[in-house]
């Protein structure tokens, strides 16, 4: 260091300045070898798709995860700011590569499934779920709605093909979301397509959903729901945190009760607005292959 205090800080900076530029050149190394290392994976026949990848695909992918993890030599994790550093590297090199299979892969993307030719609409009729059907009915195609007796009669109609679709509510201003509703969403394997929150005249709302028999949804779905069955292998903050690194958000996250699940299992809606909802589906996939996807939908505003 010189004398001049002045001129040391310049010269620090020139020094980080320079450094800048040599990260640069080595981080753009790194994503052509990602590329390259996804397009590698990705041609391979037997991928899957990002709603349930193959057996290959997630022995490789576990593979490129232990030798992540060998790069981080305890010399360097001793260190907070290069533990820090390495590991939050490590984590950008995961979300950056189920970024680039998810576009690789030649199997089924959510993101393309597309809603049924017809829209035939079944629900158990009150105020609330009228308001619901006509919030849903502009995006469906030719909609036509027909009547149960109760919420559960609906979702069987669509499990049976008689219908395309049935409105049920899920979630209350008073209650939070409703496991009610949720197990006879899982009983009938129906997904949600479509969401719309109905509002009182006190102010007080219950969110109704639009479920389909299959994995379908509208242009400018931008909500994930899914369940995971979180355990001491991949916890529920290892989760959220991919999911964060991806650029989706978290809005909810409801522990479900026993009854509708024997293990710990969360029920989480993410806004996946920011970031590539197949490439989300695949990285928490590939973290945790016992979840479950309930839907990529979009959520209506009607009489907020």
């Amino acid at each position: 260091m010189s004398e001049n205090r002045e001129e040391d800080i310049e010269l620090m900076l020139s020094c980080l300045e320079e450094n800048d530029g040599e990260l640069t050149d080595l981080l753009k190394k790194r994503r052509y070898y990602l590329r390259e290392l996804s397009v590698l994976i990705a041609a391979s026949e037997d991928t899957g798709s990002s709603l349930s990848p193959s057996e290959s695909l997630v022995e490789q992918y576990n593979m490129l995860l232990e030798r992540l993890e060998e790069n981080l030599p305890e010399d360097r994790l001793s260190d907070p700011f290069m533990s820090s550093y390495m590991k939050h590297n490590r984590d950008l090199t995961l979300s950056s590569l189920c970024r680039m299979l998810a576009n690789g892969i030649k199997g089924k993307k959510l993101s393309s499934s597309p809603m049924p030719g017809s829209s035939r609409v079944c629900y158990f009729r009150n105020r609330f779920s009228d308001d619901a059907y006509l919030a849903f009915s502009p995006l469906l195609k030719d909609a036509t709605a027909s009547y149960t007796d109760d919420f559960g009669s609906a979702c069987e109609e669509v499990f049976l093909g008689r219908t395309d679709h049935c409105i049920i509510p899920f979630a209350s201003y008073s209650d939070g979301l409703m496991p009610r509703f949720i197990g006879l969403m899982q009983k009938y394997e129906l997904f949600i397509s479509l969401s719309c929150r109905i509002v009182s005249g006190d102010g007080s709302f219950t969110t109704f959903v639009l479920l389909s028999s299959g994995p379908a949804c509208v242009k400018g779905a931008d909500r994930l729901a899914l369940t995971a069955n979180v355990g001491s292998s991949c916890p529920l903050q290892k989760l959220l945190s991919i999911a964060s690194n991806l650029g989706a958000v978290t809005l909810s996250c409801d522990l479900l009760p026993e009854r509708l699940s024997p293990s710990e299992a969360y029920y989480l809606i993410f806004d996946v607005s920011e970031c590539g909802s197949d490439a989300l589906i695949l990285a928490l996939t590939l973290a945790l292959p016992s979840l479950t996807v309930n839907g990529l939908f979009k959520e209506i505003k009607f009489n907020d």
